[in-house]
């Protein structure tokens, strides 16, 4: 009698453990944080995203300079401007995460009200997007990705890296209070602040002279219309943004004055016409 008693009541308590289980609600397995959500998390810590700026920086810089090192051969120094391309793409996506976020994804469904209100609002995310020039580095380097190499290219994204490197370095106390920093990376922090203008004109000088390149390439092997068209509209945006324009608008001036006009038009007149009509089509 016991035993049986206290195999009842043994079997009593599983039972109603059963059931305790089964009325719990089960754990929706879709609602644990995905990769995308722990990735956004990390990247919107305050201390992650500045080390992985920086790191991306530094190695943009160190690729550009081995891929210029004349002992490496064109094997490994192709590979160098291949990686330089790729951080270059990273470090923007993280800098455009970071500004703006990601786009909103939210799908209202199929009805015509909903779809206007998802177009619109990514319309309105993308249009500070497409004036930064993170994301025009950022296309630029996708660009040329497949293409033979075009040193031009990797001018502006190095540069900037370079300034951002040095400055993010200088605004750590560690870093500026070393004497080894005193002593070099001062100076060359206060040459950059100094220059900075000089800097800004020369990446545009060779973004567009980066046209210039891919046009040039149109009488090669290495021909690319299609590249043209993409540096042409990327020209367009730089030229339209508040952040570069201004630097655009002086080089395209020294180049209209020093070489279109007394030169080009001067033994070319017929390149009037066309000369124009291209002038209006960037401006518009």
């Amino acid at each position: 009698m016991g035993e049986s008693g206290n195999d009842e009541t043994g079997a009593g308590q599983a039972s109603s453990s059963k059931a305790e289980a089964a009325a719990e609600p089960q754990k929706d397995v879709g609602s644990t944080p995905g990769v995308s959500q722990r990735v956004t998390k990390w990247l919107s810590s305050p201390h992650t995203t500045p080390l992985f700026l920086l790191f991306g920086h530094l190695c943009t810089l160190v690729c550009s300079l081995m891929y210029v090192f004349p002992m490496l051969g064109f094997a490994n120094s192709y590979r160098f401007y291949k990686l330089c391309l790729r951080s270059v793409v990273i470090t923007c996506l993280v800098k455009l995460h970071h500004k703006h976020g990601l786009p909103p994804l939210g799908f209202p469904g199929f009805s015509k009200e909903g779809l206007y209100l998802l177009f619109e609002s990514l319309r309105q995310w993308f249009t500070p997007v497409q004036m930064s020039t993170d994301f025009h580095y950022m296309f630029i380097a996708m660009a040329v990705t497949a293409h033979p190499p075009l040193t031009i290219a990797l001018a502006p994204p190095t540069c900037l890296a370079l300034y951002h490197a040095v400055t993010y370095l200088n605004q750590q106390p560690k870093v500026s209070a070393s004497l080894v920093w005193r002593k070099a990376g001062s100076k060359l922090f206060e040459a950059l602040r100094v220059h900075q203008r000089q800097a800004l004109v020369f990446n545009a000088a060779m973004e567009i002279g980066l046209l210039f390149s891919v046009l040039a390439r149109l009488f090669t092997r290495a021909r690319s219309v299609m590249l043209v068209f993409m540096v042409f509209n990327t020209l367009k945006m730089r030229y339209k943004s508040p952040e570069s324009n201004y630097y655009h608008r002086m080089v395209w001036g020294h180049v209209s004055s020093r070489f279109v006009e007394p030169y080009l038009l001067r033994f070319v007149p017929q390149l009037r016409g066309p000369l124009g009509a291209v002038q209006q089509f960037f401006l518009k």
